[in-house]
């Protein structure tokens, strides 16, 4: 394979860096002054080359690196991010998901650019890679790039990311901030806090500001204030997280994971608790102290926990099993998606236990942070409705069904694309022995900001059921002409909704 310097002078790119030893770093830099050029603004291919030629620098430390000595995900990357010249002059893009791309058609270039991203292994890159990977990449390899970058704690890029529209990204941010345990960062938790809307990222947080210096009976009554958010609905005002498991007590017993306890206290050392899950791990894998203490564990983050629990998976009862998912959603390593997506899908289970393993696999995507679970999600909702509630001896999922705590993680995961799907649920009064579904989509409708406001609004024209619950998601947003229209409705019930946020 030819040094990264002639491939790169063979294209012709006419940099100024075609004279120089082009390291990861330099390149990095290449693709940063040329960020935002492609064809749809007249960029040439040449733009596009040394996006791609970045991607395939990245990983292994040399352009074309292509041994499973550097890591599985290398030839992945060769695959999506190099470009050839074809005998007909023309240039082609050869990626995982065979798109040609020719100069009449640069623009799919970004294609196999994205899919280089997705497929990118964080972990073996300088920081200005992580950092590009966090400017360009998809939303998993953005939160592996936000959690590598709090494990060799670089405190500048977190206390930046702790503003990202990420939610997964946020919350590496913040464990990220508190494992630095720096009072500096205190200020920058509990402005935070103060505007987090995710359950997940909240509790992250608050630990992280107990751990930079926050006094931990303030802390807690923030969180307890969070879980006992009250919005109005067409019954009056009601507060989501009593039926979604994140009430007060929810997100207290969160807090205290986040700080290596199972009672809120004093924070234990990540570094303890690294070094008792690995004592655990070798000498009791499966007894019920590692059992126990695995959500903790997982909140610490041990840099081999994914591949340990991988690897003792086949071997668990069913305690087990179920501690292991809930360890997942804990852990919130976006590579476990797979595994949680297959758990929502099973259909070889019995009823009973494939209700807990579903509600767990919910429970951990929705903490996960990735808008990428949406899709796995919004299947599982359908699902649920149609081949699972209506079974045989699908009693217990038909008294706490799946579908709030799926409801609940798309508001976790904040992407807006799914505020019209969880608004056609605000009608929902009756479909669930929880009194229907409109309160878990309500509290999900308010995790997503102004395309929440958007997707609820043409409800306030329709039945007065589905427009005093459209009210109380405008309350819990803030001002809004539509909120203004509701305060002024001729039905008392979705004035009353209107006039509800706290």
């Amino acid at each position: 394979m030819a040094p990264a310097r002639q491939w790169y002078c063979e294209r012709g790119s006419g940099s100024s860096a075609e004279d120089r030893s082009l390291t990861p770093d330099i390149l990095c830099s290449v693709l940063w002054t040329t960020q935002g050029v492609g064809a749809e603004d007249g960029g040439s291919i040449d733009h596009m080359i040394m996006r791609i030629v970045w991607i395939s620098v990245g990983a292994g430390g040399q352009f074309g690196a292509s041994s499973y000595a550097h890591s599985a995900s290398v030839d992945n990357l060769w695959m999506a991010g190099s470009v050839v010249r074809a005998p007909s002059g023309r240039y082609s893009m050869a990626t995982g998901v065979g798109v040609g791309v020719t100069r009449r058609w640069v623009g799919r270039a970004a294609l196999g650019v994205a899919e280089a991203l997705r497929v990118l292994d964080p972990e073996g890159l300088p920081p200005t890679g992580l950092r590009r990977v966090l400017s360009f990449g998809a939303p998993s390899s953005r939160i592996r790039a936000a959690r590598e970058i709090a494990r060799r704690g670089d405190p500048a890029p977190l206390v930046e990311l702790l503003e990202d529209g990420v939610p997964g990204v946020r919350r590496a941010a913040a464990r990220g901030l508190g494992w630095l345990g720096s009072p500096s960062f205190a200020d920058s938790l509990e402005s935070r806090l103060a505007r987090e809307r995710s359950d997940t990222v909240a509790q992250a947080v608050a630990g992280a500001w107990v751990r930079c210096g926050g006094a931990v009976d303030v802390v807690a009554a923030r969180v307890q204030a969070i879980g006992e958010r009250r919005v109005g609905t067409w019954y009056g005002p009601r507060v989501p997280g009593l039926v979604t498991g994140s009430g007060s007590a929810d997100l207290l017993r969160g807090l205290a994971l986040e700080l290596g306890r199972s009672r809120i206290g004093a924070p234990r050392a990540r570094a303890d608790l690294l070094a008792e899950a690995a004592l655990l791990q070798r000498d009791d894998p499966h007894g019920p102290r590692l059992r126990d203490l695995l959500p903790a564990i997982a909140a610490a983050c041990p840099p081999d926990l994914l591949e340990w629990l991988d690897a003792h998976w086949d071997a668990l009862g069913r305690y087990s099993e179920h501690a292991f998912v809930d360890a997942l959603g804990h852990l919130g390593d976006p590579r476990a998606m797979g595994r949680l997506d297959g758990l929502l899908r099973a259909m070889d289970t019995d009823p009973g236990r494939g209700f807990k393993h579903r509600r767990l696999a919910a429970t951990a995507l929705g903490r996960m942070g990735d808008p990428s679970a949406v899709r796995s999600l919004v299947d599982a909702l359908e699902r649920e409705a149609l081949e699972f509630e209506g079974r045989p001896g699908a009693g217990l999922g038909i008294q706490f069904p799946v579908r709030v705590l799926l409801l609940w993680a798309l508001g976790e995961v904040g992407d807006s694309a799914s505020a019209p799907l969880l608004a056609s649920y605000l009608e929902n009064t009756s479909g669930s022995a929880t009194g229907g579904f409109h309160l878990p989509a309500i509290g999900a409708l308010l995790k997503l900001g102004p395309a929440a406001a958007e997707a609820v609004a043409p409800l306030l024209d329709g039945p007065e059921v589905g427009a005093a619950n459209a009210a109380g998601v405008l309350a819990g947003l803030g001002p809004s002409p539509w909120l203004a229209r509701a305060q002024r409705d001729p039905r008392e019930a979705v004035r009353a909704a209107a006039g509800v946020s706290s």
